[in-house]
């Protein structure tokens, strides 16, 4: 292969904005499957990829590795180096728009092989660090919309191309899901308009805005209880499996947190859960638990809601226990206080939950 031209690497927000005490650890990672797309186009572009790999610090075939992945800082780095050296900064939206189902491993297939539409979209969220520990992810339904809303990017500096490719890959996808969302979607980017031009952008421009506070993705309600044209029941069970295995070895990889979740979840059936008996079994101090904790960004409440709609999630789509006996195995006192609970996770109740993401 002819070797291309090299551009000097020119240093992004995190640098120029004092956000080195920032690490690269501390600002997350992104799975690096998609950096094949960003190869081939600075290859088109006349760029040199291994230059740009050595000045930015990552394995430029770091995408071929199935369990590989790029910290945040070097991606935004990537990415808005690649933008500014070949002056098209919109080709992004083109090459997100046609990543190859698989490109994002199993979050891709426990999305589109879902029961319905809106499985598949809370499992893009639930599933999202499989792919994503940079960006927070959350699905919520209000106001006849399905919300997918990426939550603050400030820390990555300047990361319009991030925030293009992270908009336009999923709602690539979304689309994918019912002929009725293409047409009705909106798409909010938290980055200004580029000043290219893209074949993505052409054909949807008037359904995306710039300059928003947060990067969010609208899907009408109407479609949510829709079956997919990929769902299938037995390749879902297969997926979501892997999925939640997945999700175990990732926070294991990402945080300290994962010890502490397993310790919440074996304690909840005992009805009385609290830092103090969380502590007590870790053998740690409540002072450093809560350092811990508040190091990661959450609270000891919050871990407690997550691990236990975490669980109900569970319980109720890969087991047969009945209401009560989930209401205790959550360390719920009464059946009436899951319900409620249910409902603020889910939107319904467990009995119509369970039944919807278990219908074939």
């Amino acid at each position: 292969m002819t070797r291309a031209r090299a551009v000097p690497y020119a240093l992004s927000g995190f640098e120029k904005g004092g956000l080195l005490a920032l690490s690269e650890k501390d600002l997350g990672r992104l799975r690096a499957g998609p950096l094949a797309a960003v190869e081939a186009r600075a290859i088109r572009n006349g760029l040199c990829w291994e230059s740009i790999a050595s000045d930015i610090g990552f394995d430029p075939y770091l995408y071929r590795r199935h369990d590989g992945f790029i910290s945040a800082r070097k991606l935004v780095d990537l990415l808005e180096h690649v933008a500014d050296a070949s002056r098209r900064d919109a080709e992004i939206f083109d090459e997100a728009s046609t990543l190859q189902i698989g490109t994002l491993s199993i979050l891709d297939y426990v999305t589109l092989c879902a029961p319905s539409i809106e499985v598949g979209l809370r499992n893009w969220a639930r599933f999202q660090i499989t792919c994503n520990t940079a960006v927070s992810v959350s699905f919520r339904v209000e106001d006849n919309w399905g919300c997918m809303e990426y939550g603050p990017m400030a820390q990555l500096g300047k990361h319009n191309q991030l925030s293009y490719a992270m908009a336009t890959a999923a709602s690539s996808r979304f689309m994918t899901l019912s002929e009725g969302i293409p047409d009705a979607i909106r798409i909010e980017i938290d980055a200004p308009a580029p000043s290219g031009q893209a074949a993505f952008l052409t054909k949807h421009l008037s359904k995306i805005q710039f300059d928003c506070p947060r990067t969010r993705i609208l899907i009408p309600a109407k479609v949510l209880d829709e079956q997919p044209p990929r769902s299938e029941s037995n390749l879902y069970r297969v997926v979501e499996k892997a999925a939640l295995e997945d999700v175990t070895a990732q926070i294991g990889v990402e945080s300290p947190l994962g010890e502490i979740v397993e310790t919440i979840n074996t304690q909840l059936k005992n009805g009385h859960i609290s830092i103090s008996t969380v502590s007590s079994a870790l053998d740690i101090s409540e002072r450093k638990l809560q350092r811990v904790i508040s190091a990661e960004g959450t609270t000891f409440r919050q871990l407690i809601e997550e691990t236990r709609k975490s669980l109900a999630q569970h319980y109720l789509h890969d087991t047969q226990l009945s209401m009560k006996e989930i209401c205790y195995l959550l360390g719920f006192s009464e059946t009436s206080a899951f319900s409620r609970a249910a409902k603020s996770w889910f939107g319904k109740p467990p009995r119509l939950y369970r039944e919807q993401v278990n219908k074939s």
